[in-house]
């Protein structure tokens, strides 16, 4: 067993970054104890230690550290041929790391800048945000420094394992399997129903657009649709399981069921319809998951009332899902899953650069950094979503393909899981069906 040795102050943050570095992600068994007298974290392992800097908490004054100030205005990159180290991000600490008889002494703050990514305390502090109230990635600090398509927890858990093996070859570490996890938002389940309400669609592609092959390709589906000759473009549900099963994989589906905005689609869970594909779902034993409304993030009250929708509609408990649009407040949004005994939220990605918001392609317990507590809630970070490429960054197929195969096998370096989104809605209609080879790859696995 590991004993490590940590300054008495900010005590909770340190306990939760060791819990999730050591215990969750490389599943190896240790004890902590508080010091008055050490200056920076200390691991034994027998009579060697390794020390890790306190480059960031040990100089925050009276335990306070969420404040603009305290997020970097540069980074530097660290290389190191011993512990075979290649240009990995330092947000906290000095590019040091030193060898001795007694242990190592490495400079490189592991820590904090672990706890800068997996607490997004840094989406607190600043306050910019969209029209839909979110946090752009463009205002983040991985983006800024060119380092958000990297999985940096990741390698900072690989540089603390190679420094762990060198005074211990003996340690054996928890194994990882790399899982693809396709998970579908559910926003509505039909295109064409009916003439009438169609006509706002065909009008988008030919006049507002000027996409006239679009537009005929989306006329042909209607009408073919509404002749009861083919299915509604967005009844792709069958697809999607057929794909997965092939694979041996289970699609996760995270249903709307309320909410009353013009971002909402005012939808019946407890209709026929979505009776219908629900029961499908659950015959074919996929997931069933929860798609709060616009409104919810914050809104406990809101989001109760559509999680039991839901669950009645289902005949099941629902323990995991993500919100709609991508709106997520740090850390209550956390803390409203926790309170409401949910297992997974995947909504941690940002809705206009695919990439690591938090740094990790692994699922891990999340911290309040308000309450200051560990939470049970895991969060899945979500690592690309189909809409983010094609709709806010204007990327074509091909363009897209390499975007996605580039966080596939960082995902895969690390067998992490590599949690995608593609909507029901995304994949037939005659805007998306090009992009459709790319779904199909990543299931497939590239082969």
């Amino acid at each position: 067993m590991l004993k490590i040795i940590i300054p008495s102050l900010f005590t909770p943050e340190k306990k939760y970054v060791f819990d999730i570095l050591l215990g969750e992600f490389l599943g190896l068994d240790f004890e902590i104890e508080e010091s008055d007298i050490v200056v920076g974290y200390e691991i034994w392992l027998g009579t060697k230690k390794i020390k890790i800097e306190d480059a960031f908490f040990g100089k925050c004054k009276n335990e306070q550290y969420l404040s603009i100030e305290n997020i970097p205005n540069e980074i530097s990159y660290f290389t190191n041929s011993v512990f075979d180290v290649k240009d990995i991000p330092v947000i906290y600490g000095e590019l040091e790391i030193i060898n001795s008889e007694d242990g190592i002494n490495c400079r490189v703050d592991l820590i904090a800048s672990s706890f800068f990514m997996l607490s997004r305390w840094e989406e607190f502090v600043i306050k910019n945000r969209d029209k839909h109230d979110r946090f752009s990635a463009f205002h983040s600090l991985a983006y800024k420094f060119n380092f958000l398509h990297r999985a940096v927890v990741n390698e900072y858990v690989e540089l603390l394992w190679k420094m762990l093996l060198h005074i211990d070859s003996k340690l054996k570490r928890k194994a990882h399997t790399f899982e693809i996890v396709p998970t579908h938002d559910v926003d509505h389940i039909k295109l064409w129903k009916s003439i009438s309400s169609s006509r706002k669609r065909l009008a988008h592609n030919f006049i507002t657009q000027r996409k006239f092959k679009n537009g005929l390709l989306n006329a042909k589906s209607m009408l073919f649709t509404l002749l009861g000759l083919e299915k509604d473009p967005f009844d792709s549900f069958d697809y999607i399981m057929d794909m997965s099963e092939k694979e041996g994989m289970k699609s996760r589906f995270y249903f709307l069921c309320g909410g009353n905005t013009k971002y909402d689609n005012n939808l019946n869970i407890n209709s026929t319809a979505y009776k219908n594909v629900i029961d499908n779902i659950k015959n074919r034993d996929h997931i069933i998951g929860f798609h709060p409304s616009y409104n919810t993030s914050n809104r406990p009250e809101i989001w109760q009332e559509e999680k039991l929708a839901l669950e009645k509609a289902s005949g099941q408990s629902i323990h995991q899902g993500r919100h709609h649009y991508l709106r997520f407040i740090v850390p209550e949004t956390w803390q409203l899953w926790e309170d409401e005994n949910m297992e997974i939220d995947s909504t941690a990605g940002y809705h206009d650069m695919p990439g690591f918001r938090c740094g990790t392609c692994y699922p891990y317990s999340v911290f309040n950094f308000r309450s200051r507590k560990k939470l049970i809630i895991k969060e899945m970070p979500l690592i690309f979503m189909e809409m983010t490429a094609i709709e806010y960054m204007k990327k074509n197929p091909h363009q897209t393909l390499s975007i996605v195969k580039s966080l596939f096998n960082e995902v895969e370096k690390y067998n992490g899981k590599f949690v995608f989104l593609w909507h029901n809605s995304s994949m037939f209609t005659a805007e998306f069906k090009p992009y459709l080879f790319i779904y199909e790859s990543i299931i497939k696995r590239f082969k």
